[in-house]
């Protein structure tokens, strides 16, 4: 089977058209639970998974990564991370049954994940008292 190669025009139409989408519909599907009903119930998860190992009150879990880029050509220094190659700082936070509640991918790779964290509406939301009592496991 052979397959074709698809034009670096064909190709950023399909990607912003794609990204479109993502946009329009892109917070049906990910968000940090809204209501406390959906607070506690993940609360409530994520103490029936944690059981025994004393975690209770976590409301969800967040991590990050580092995504390789090509070097920009605006700030390019911004781009270089700890490890040396160009970056974008992205974050996830996820649910106990493992939803995406919130995702953050617009720090250059030199920001450090305590920036990201401290920038992200989750954290704005836990320091305000908006999501109640509890914390986040990273």
């Amino acid at each position: 089977m052979t397959v074709g190669r698809t034009s670096q025009p064909s190709a950023s139409r399909i990607i912003e058209a794609c990204s479109a989408i993502v946009l329009a519909i892109g917070t049906q599907y990910v968000h940090f639970p809204p209501t406390a009903v959906e607070v506690n119930r993940s609360k409530g998860d994520f103490e029936r998974l944690c059981l025994n190992h004393g975690f209770p009150r976590v409301l969800g879990v967040v991590d990050g990564t580092h995504v390789g880029i090509v070097a920009p050509s605006v700030d390019e220094g911004l781009f270089v991370n700890r490890k040396n190659y160009h970056s974008i700082n992205g974050q996830v936070v996820a649910s106990a049954d493992q939803q995406f509640f919130d995702i953050v991918a617009k720090y250059p790779g030199s920001s450090h994940d305590s920036f990201v964290w401290h920038n992200s509406s989750v954290s704005t939301r836990l320091s305000t008292g908006q999501l109640g009592d509890g914390w986040f496991l990273g």
